[in-house]
Order: structure tokens, then sequence, then C-alpha cells
């Protein structure tokens, strides 16, 4: 016969049908336990601290699985609100079962016999936070499937990632999605299906969450809004830049196709408006010959303009100061052909002079010089050396002659697209 009772720690009684008393041994730490031969069920009497099992809950050891079961007897007792004292048994994996309750909080690991506890069943009750401190070290279970969890803290999301083999149930709940909760988020979509159980039924404010990324519920990182920010920044700069760089480019571009007219359109003055004339073409009598170019390209082009020039437009027997004068007066434009022969001419020389004068105060670029290849700029006298110096001009030799010249002519509409001629 045993007879150190001080060194047990479980006693089983086996009893028949007839047997209704147990033995008491008070003065030893045990867990005492009733079993009967014909069930798979040992009941609970005391635990090591002499405590029985807390009112209406049955206690009981599944002697097949090893598992000792608390549980609240729901059909003898009101919902339960809090969790009472439990019991320490010594034996299996103890699994508190506690579903379809009116608890709104758990208790921290350190009431009595809450501490070895292995399972957790909590599935339909009314929790609303859970903190690292009300689980269990041995945890291998937890159901909060059905409460009113809307996130978990990282502290708890470590402690259930740090448990190997750990299952859990957490569907029914109303979890929240956003760039608060996205540890959370990450961690329902990247656990398996064998450590949450409910995986494909857990769902957020935006749906599935083993579904959702964190750009959906973040957006765009703040890095990458960074990024985009002073890639738009530094895409508009450029964009200026090309702008400034190429704006006359851009302009003839649009204005020869018709586009965008209302926006680069140069408005004319309304001195402007009722000139007889788009334009007065002075030249050296002795480059009479390059007329025929300008009347085919300005005249008979799409924009169709209306030039002014000595053999066509001068009344014989007129003063050639007074028709220099008149020309100039009424046209919109006044285009100088610097030629080489045009330096050398008075009468030249008299019409570019006025030319200037003429237009000295205008806000509006009425003179347009086309400068010819064959005239060097140092040989020129001091008066157009300065006028050259401090005026745009467009080079003769120049391929893109004649697009820079009918956008520098009265914009009108056109009659049809411009046909690009060098």
């Amino acid at each position: 016969m045993f007879r150190d009772y001080t060194k047990l720690r479980i006693v089983e009684f086996f009893k028949d049908n007839n047997f209704t008393l147990y033995p008491t041994i008070s003065y030893a730490p045990i867990t005492f336990l009733i079993c009967s031969q014909h069930s798979s069920d040992c009941f609970f009497n005391a635990d090591v601290n002499k405590k029985s099992c807390p009112e209406h809950f049955n206690c009981k050891l599944e002697k097949a699985t090893q598992r000792f079961i608390i549980e609240y007897d729901k059909l003898t007792a009101k919902q339960l609100t809090k969790v009472p004292e439990l019991v320490n048994p010594i034996i299996g994996n103890t699994a508190l079962y506690l579903n379809n309750q009116n608890l709104t909080k758990l208790p921290n690991s350190t009431l009595y016999g809450y501490y070895n506890l292995s399972e957790l069943h909590l599935a339909n009750n009314n929790l609303t936070e859970l903190h690292v401190a009300q689980l269990p070290p041995n945890l291998t279970y937890l159901d909060i499937s059905n409460n009113s969890l809307r996130s978990l803290d990282k502290s708890v999301l470590d402690f259930l990632s740090n448990r190997p083999g750990l299952r859990l149930k957490l569907a029914g709940n109303p979890w929240i999605c956003d760039c608060n909760n996205d540890a959370f988020v990450s961690f329902v979509s990247h656990h398996l299906n064998n450590t949450i159980e409910d995986r494909r039924s857990v769902k957020c404010n935006l749906g599935l969450i083993a579904q959702l990324t964190k750009a959906d519920i973040c957006g765009l990182p703040n890095n990458y809004i960074y990024i985009i920010g002073v890639g738009s920044i530094i895409s508009i700069a450029v964009m200026i830049n090309v702008y400034l760089c190429y704006k006359k480019s851009i302009m003839m571009f649009l204005y020869e196709r018709n586009l965008l007219v209302n926006w680069i359109t140069q408005l004319e003055p309304e001195a402007n408006k009722n000139k007889k004339f788009d334009a007065f073409l002075a030249f050296s009598h002795r480059n009479l010959d390059m007329v025929e170019e300008y009347v085919e390209k300005l005249e008979n082009g799409p924009l169709e303009f209306k030039l002014c020039f000595y053999q066509r437009n001068w009344m014989v027997g007129a003063s050639i100061s007074q028709c220099i004068l008149e020309s100039i007066d009424e046209s919109k434009r006044i285009i100088i052909l610097l030629t080489k022969e045009f330096t050398k001419s008075p009468w030249s020389r008299f019409e570019l002079r006025t030319a200037i004068q003429a237009t000295s105060g205008d806000s509006h670029k009425r003179l347009i010089v086309i400068l010819y290849p064959e005239v060097e700029i140092d040989s020129l006298d001091s008066e157009l050396r300065t006028f050259l110096k401090y005026h745009t001009y467009l080079q003769r030799d120049d391929p893109h002659f004649w697009r820079k010249l009918a956008y520098a002519m009265p914009h009108k509409q056109r009659r049809q697209t411009m046909v690009t001629t060098v």
C-alpha cells in the first residue's frame, strides 16, 4: 500500500453505481477526481489548494484527450458578466468554455486558475478590447469570434505570432481596416488557414481582410507621395524650362495648325485695326527680284497677307520720302530686307531710320528686320549695329525662316492649314 500521501498530486476514485461518498485527505496538495470505469470523463472535486469547481460551472477531465474542461452551465444560470476565480488542476490541458455570455472584458492572467489555461473559448460575447496581460502564457487555442473587437494592439499580435501551433478564430467582429490598424491586417493576411481557422471569413469595413493589401487601407505610402510630389515639381519645372526655351517654336507649331488660337494669338493694337496693309516691304531697288518670293509666300499663302511695296503701290511722281512715311503709317508691319545693297542705298537707309523712329514708341513689334547672309554686322555703321544688338531680327538662311516670318506677321484665321516651307 502507498503510504507517503504527501507526494501524491492526483487521486482518482473509482466508484460503482452505489458509491456516493469519497474520502478526504486534508493534509496533502492533491487534485481529486471522481471517475467511473463506464464513463469517458472524470468529474472534478477539488484542486491542490482544495478549491472546488466554481458555482454554476462544470469541471471534468476527458480521459482520452487529457483535456481538463471548465465550462459554464448556461442552462442553470443567467449569462456571465465577469470571469470568477477558477480551479488549478495539475493534469491535462485546461480549456475554459465561456461562449454565449455577456463578457465585456477579460481578467488579468493573475486571476486564480486563469494563468494555466491552454484554451479560451469566448465566442459570442461583447468583448471590446484585448490586452496581452489577459492572455495566459501557455495558450494554444483562442476563439474570440463574434465579439465587439475593432483592433488588436501590437503586443497582442506579437504574442499570438510567437505562439507556435496556436489556433485562432477571429470572424464576426467589427474590425477596422485603416492605416493605424495595418499590423492587424497584415497579421490576418499572412497567416495560414490552419492558424486562423476562419481566416477566409474575417471581414472589416473594407471587406475580406485576407484579400486586402497595405495600399488598399493606407493608400500610397508617404514616401511614394513624396516621390510623386517631387517628380511632379521637377516635371513642371522641366516643362516650364522647355516652354521658355522653345516658346516661339511651340507657338508657331500651334499657330500653323489652328490650335489654341485664342491663347497664342497676339492681339493687334486698336490703332492697327484700320491700317490698309499687313506689311510694308522695304528693300533696295537692286533687290527687286527678291520681292516675287515674298508675294508668293505671304500674299498667295494660306493667310493671304496684303503687302505694300513701291513698284506696285506708290504713285508715279510722288515724293519718295512722303511715300515712305505714308506706307509705314498705313501698314501693320514694316519688313526690312537688310541686304548688302540695302546698306549702301541712301533711300533704303532713310526707310530704315524712318521705320525705327515710327515704331520706337510702339509696344507691339511692328518692325521686322530680315538679315541676309552676305551682310556682316561688324561692317555696318554704328547706328545699325546698335539697333541689331538690342532688337531681334530674322536670318534669311534660317531653315525655319518662313514659319517665323508668318508668325511675326499680324495674326489672322487661316483658310487652310499652313504648309511649312523652308
